[in-house]
Formats: structure tokens, sequence, C-alpha cells
């Protein structure tokens, strides 16, 4: 039998041949809403724990696979809360609208609206909020939980009253100063090649520089004092729409982390902290003015309850991340999953076959 009568005994193809395929699609797509999903970072806010051009895996499962149904956020059970160090992939809550007129629709931050002021006022059909999924996924640790006191005082972040102590890789302002004059000298070329920004004194036996924890592990702790140097945004920069940030930048002030369940006091003072996460994270049905709350039947509230639990968080590379200090707190209801691997990774502007990372694909991240 010729190999041409071979072929014209074969059995003609059925559905059954693409039932693999037709399988394989939906299951992909189950597996990306409700298990993992694998984002592109392309900024290095979270160097050097995560650098540009690296794909994380982001677990959805851990915290929960998320619904938007009716502008209301529905999620599974997970097997866990978000912890302190998580690094956690959310929905970043300072994008929250989106303006549209009758020729254009125009994206926008809240930072530049004025959507939150009292003078506002906008046709229903042109201010609408825009739908957390449709917000920029943002990948930032964990620092401050539910609950916790924020203060940030004179360089310094303390969490319930305690200097923050920074990841090991998280690179940031330190200020090294040497007991001996030797000691200076000794590591002096080593802390140049390592820092970046870096600055010496020699008469006050004084380094400062951008390093890591890591990097200064080689330094003889009993005979060197290391300090964290913290940086915020002047407060005249952040937007009154930030107001929890805004009042946090003031040095000396200490905030608090709403959770779930906390009942406060709602006096003035509590509206022009929180006012703003009421009106944009919260749901809140009432009313705003004269810097009291009003429910929805128009009587004075002298309490509140929050409906949810909120995070402080900061990048890695601290010196140039935007984060929670500039624009405020993430809501639970923002958050996508956790990221502990990298998927694959590739030097940014270059083809995947000249600038792929071997070293980084699988990478587990800290």
């Amino acid at each position: 039998m010729t190999a041409e009568e071979q072929v014209k005994k074969r059995d003609p193809l059925t559905w059954k041949d693409f039932l693999p395929i037709i399988l394989a699609i939906p299951l992909a797509i189950l597996v990306k809403i409700f298990i993992l999903t694998s984002y592109h970072v392309p900024t290095a806010s979270m160097a050097p724990t995560i650098v540009p051009g690296d794909h994380i895996l982001v677990e959805k499962w851990i915290l929960g696979a998320r619904f938007y149904i009716n502008d209301q956020v529905y999620r599974l059970p997970g097997i866990r809360k978000v912890r302190r160090g998580d690094i956690l992939v959310f929905n970043v809550p300072k994008e929250d609208s989106i303006f549209q007129s009758q020729r254009h629709l125009d994206y926008y931050h809240w930072k530049n609206s004025q959507a939150a002021s009292s003078g506002f006022s906008a046709e229903r059909d042109s201010f609408q909020f825009m739908p957390i999924p449709g917000r920029t996924p943002f990948v930032k640790r964990i620092v401050g939980m539910p609950g916790d006191e924020v203060e940030f005082n004179h360089h310094t972040i303390l969490i319930n009253g305690e200097s923050e102590k920074p990841h090991p890789k998280s690179l940031q302002h330190f200020v090294i100063r040497f007991e001996q004059l030797t000691d200076f000298d000794r590591y002096k070329d080593s802390l140049y090649r390592m820092g970046e920004h870096v600055q010496m004194n020699r008469g006050a036996q004084e380094f400062r520089g951008v390093f890591t924890l890591e990097q200064l592990d080689l330094l003889p702790g009993d005979r060197t004092e290391i300090r964290v140097q913290y940086y915020f945004p002047d407060p005249s920069q952040i937007p009154d729409d930030f107001s929890w940030a805004k009042k946090l930048a003031v040095s000396g002030s200490r905030l608090r982390i709403p959770a779930e369940g906390w009942t406060t006091v709602a006096d003035s003072l509590f509206v022009s902290i929180y006012g703003q996460i009421l009106k944009r994270f919260e749901n809140f049905e009432g009313q705003i003015r004269d810097q009291r709350l009003w429910d929805a039947e128009g009587r004075v509230m002298e309490h509140y309850t929050f409906r949810q639990n909120y995070y402080w968080t900061m990048g890695d590379n601290r010196p140039y991340s935007v984060d929670s200090r500039s624009w405020g707190l993430v809501p639970e209801d923002h958050a996508i999953g956790v990221t502990r691997r990298t998927f694959w990774s590739r030097v940014p502007e270059q083809s995947i076959k000249a600038g792929f990372r071997w070293n980084r694909m699988w990478e587990r991240l800290d």
C-alpha cells in the first residue's frame, strides 16, 4: 500500500481530537481567576528583591480569589490573612475615579482631582468611581497591620512605639558612624563600592548612603553605630485627598491604621484624618459636612465602626519607592494576592533570547 493510500484511509478529524484544547482554555481561565496569575514589574521600587523585567507569580488562593459584582467586592475563603512582611500585589487605591465628557474619556488620579472637596459637583454620568479591578496593580511589602499605630519622627518610623526594623534586603538610607578611625579607613573603600550616593566625613568618622543591611554585615557591630533614615514627602506636597498620609507626614503625628470592627469617636479630628477613607473605601452611605458624620437619616453620628482592614506598605527600594508614605492605606478589598516567587525575567528593552535572566527564573522572594 502506497503512502498516498494510507493517508486516504486515515479517519477524519472530529471534535474529540480538539477536546484537550477545548478543555485547556477554560481551565487556564479558572486557574488565572481563582489560583494564580502573573504580573510584569516595570519599575525598581521593590529592588533588589524584585527588579525591572521580573514576571512575578501572584498567589490568589492564599487570601482568597475576589469577585466584583455591582460595585461590591466578594472574596472566597483563603487559607490565611495578610501578614506583616508579605509582598502584597494590590490595586493601587490612589486611582479612584474616571471623568467622562461627551467627547472623550479622561482617566485621572485622585491626587489631580477635586472629587473629594466639599465644593466639588459633577453630573451623575460624568463622574464615576473606577472599578477596583481596573486600577493599576502595585507590589509593595506590608509594614503596618490593621490596628497598628504608626509614627514618623525625625527620620524614624515607629510601629506601636518601636523603631521599624527594615528587611535585610531593603535598600535604605543609612548613617554609619565608626568609633575608631582605623575601622573607618579599613572599610571606606568597600562602602564606596557597595553603596549609592555615598558621602564620607572622615572627621566625624561617618558615612551616609544607600545600602542594605545584608551589605553592612561585614562591619564590626560592637564598634559601629548604624541608623536608618526614612524620608517622607513634604506634607505640603501631599494632596488633601490623601488626608491620612498627609497627617502622618507631619513629624510627630501618631496615627492608627483602621481595622475591621474598630469603633471610635467620630469627632472633627477623626473626620479630618479618616473622612476621605470613609468616602472612598468604606461605602459610607451618609454625608460628611461641617466636620461631622451624618447618617442616611440625617442624624449626627457620634461613633463610627470600620467595615474592613487596611494596610500600610513600602517598597524595598525605600529611597525611590512611591508608596503608602505618599498616598496612604491599602484597603483589604484591593488586595489581589501575595507573591513569593518570580516566574521568569528578562532585561528590559532586550529580546527574550538576549536578555533572559536564567538566574531569576523561579527565584524565591523573601
